[in-house]
């Protein structure tokens, strides 16, 4: 299979407060933890990097010596630091992101949005006035806005589109690749991750 010209990139973050400090990448749902999904998702694509606090726990994953795995530039910066730091270092123009914690995410969706793209900074999901910020695929033009944004500690992802050429992918469009109310859901608390089975 001929693999897109774009990077992947997982935002694995780390210990997540709600969770009880636990590391949500090593979760399993059906057999696979939530870090094995998130590649699976993203073999469509050249480049995989992995964005992770602690890049040392994910390179039992990494035995073909093809996956990138890095720390975002600035702690405590939140997903847009996490974003920003994948592209820096992605060999691609065109990145395709998605949070590891969303096993529900459609691989056939993410290689749509890379179709789609074309002359726009980014391509996001939109459900109702709903963004999905973290699912998205990004063009490295948007990056000059989202260092502009992180050197103010303008976190907020959302706050970066009126600053950037977007095509939104509204739910209609969505509806053929799953259902919209399961498709971008996070698993944040360990009742979500309870609901899971």
């Amino acid at each position: 299979m001929k693999k897109a010209k774009a990077t992947g990139i997982i935002l694995a973050g780390g210990k997540a407060t709600r969770m009880g400090q636990i590391n949500k990448s090593f979760l399993h749902y059906e057999g696979k933890t939530f870090i094995e999904i998130a590649l699976e998702k993203m073999q469509s694509f050249d480049e995989i990097v992995i964005v992770a606090n602690e890049p040392e726990l994910y390179e039992t994953y990494n035995m073909k010596n093809d996956i990138k795995i890095i720390k975002d530039q600035v702690e405590n910066l939140g997903p847009l630091c996490g974003i920003y730091s994948g592209m820096a270092c992605a060999k691609n123009e065109v990145c395709v992101v998605i949070p590891v914690d969303s096993p529900f995410i459609n691989s056939a969706l993410l290689k749509e949005m890379v179709e789609i793209i074309k002359d726009n900074d980014a391509v996001i999901p939109k459900i109702g006035e709903y963004v999905e910020p973290l699912c998205g695929v990004y063009k490295k033009t948007a990056m000059k806005q989202m260092k502009k944004a992180l050197d103010k500690k303008e976190m907020k992802v959302n706050a970066l589109y009126k600053k950037l050429k977007v095509n939104y992918v509204k739910e209609e469009q969505l509806k053929a690749y799953g259902d919209t109310n399961k498709m971008f859901q996070n698993i944040n608390t360990m009742s979500d991750y309870k609901a899971l089975k």
